[in-house]
């Protein structure tokens, strides 16, 4: 079978597969189950990663993933976030026992949260990342406490005066995009260049230089997209700076009848989202097309961002959190065929990004 059959079919089989739990399942497998559970799109790429990478980007999203939920917990009290935000550096970088940080997030866990359970079981996922090689780990494991950190940060920002937390700038806007995913893609291109055995390389000099650029596209694409569902739980990430200019806050953004302004106020985010992007594809071309899994991996997420970028920068229902634009399961089939079919071949590559992009 072609690997376009088989990958295809795997990512098929992670998009229908029923997630349910399975009695006396390792640890490895509860890994693998609580990525589908929390973010079915993300586990589509890591489908097709090497085994020892699979493993090392796996567990790596699901800690960062813990540390997120602490992040957007609603109902947490500052004072219990700074600390479960401790308990996890000390448990990830330290190698301290994990108990600490499960027994504190206990009491705020809601059942059936398949995030909250991914925290109360910590020491799983912190099981099979300490058994992946020290080499490995070690490169990685910075990363992931820089964004701990940097949410941490962010998590003292207070509410404006319509009780909605905001930002101030785009650059406080990238300063932040950078903790929460710039950071991730330093963790993955230390990976990658650990397993392509290019350190002190001018391949890894170039990766690393479009490190924070690759994360901070997914970012802001996740930001344009959840724009008004993040509105209606209090936090706005566009701007104070942009939305004053349109004489709005984090509230009117949102209000009927002010669409016009309120593209105005998004377009400088599309704008550097695109840019972004751009750096991001750039960012695989340094990949030799013989590592397919690396190129894939990195090619799938930059895909479907920019098609949600081109349905959603002039549709009034990015505004609307009770009508989101969203690609159907079809679409996103269809998006990931033609990606496969294009990523051994870097004309192909880039005329498809072309046609992404609208060029």
């Amino acid at each position: 079978m072609s690997v376009l059959g088989s990958s295809s079919g795997e990512f098929r089989s992670v998009l229908e597969a029923p997630l349910e739990s399975v009695g006396n399942e390792s640890d490895w497998e509860f890994c693998v189950r609580s990525l589908e559970e929390v973010s079915r799109t993300f586990a589509l790429p890591i489908a097709l990663l090497r085994s020892e990478l699979k493993e090392l980007v796996t567990c790596g999203y699901l800690l960062c993933r813990v540390a997120d939920t602490v992040e957007d917990h609603p109902s947490l009290p500052l004072e219990v976030r700074d600390d479960l935000f401790r308990d996890l550096l000390l448990a990830v970088e330290q190698g301290a026992g994990e108990s600490v940080f499960v027994q504190r997030f206990r009491p705020w866990a809601t059942p059936g949260d398949p995030c909250h359970g991914l925290c109360l079981e910590l020491g799983r996922v912190l099981g099979v990342f300490r058994s992946l090689p020290v080499e490995l780990t070690d490169r990685c494991t910075p990363w992931i406490g820089e964004l701990a950190r940097g949410m941490g940060v962010y998590a003292h920002r207070p509410l404006g005066d319509q009780g909605v937390v905001t930002l101030h700038s785009m650059g406080d806007l990238e300063r932040y995009c950078y903790f929460v995913a710039g950071t991730v893609g330093h963790l993955l291109t230390e990976a990658f260049v650990h397993v392509l055995a290019w350190e002190g390389s001018s391949h890894a000099a170039a990766l690393r230089s479009g490190a924070e650029e690759f994360g901070l596209a997914l970012q802001l694409t996740n930001i344009l997209k959840d724009v008004a569902e993040d509105g209606a739980r209090g936090v706005c990430f566009v701007p104070r700076s942009m939305l004053e200019l349109e004489g709005l806050d984090g509230e009117s953004l949102f209000q009927p009848g002010l669409e016009a302004a309120a593209h105005r106020c998004l377009a400088p985010i599309f704008e550097r989202a695109w840019t972004a992007l751009d750096h991001g594809f750039e960012y695989v071309s340094v990949l030799p097309v013989e590592e397919r899994d690396l190129r894939l991996f990195c090619l799938l997420p930059l895909w479907m961002a920019a098609k949600t970028l081109s349905l959603i920068q002039h549709d009034d229902r990015v505004l609307n959190p009770q009508h989101p634009v969203k690609m159907s399961r079809r679409d996103v089939m269809s998006l990931i065929q033609d990606c496969e079919s294009r990523c051994d071949d870097r004309a192909l590559l880039a005329s498809g990004w072309a046609q992404l992009r609208h060029l």
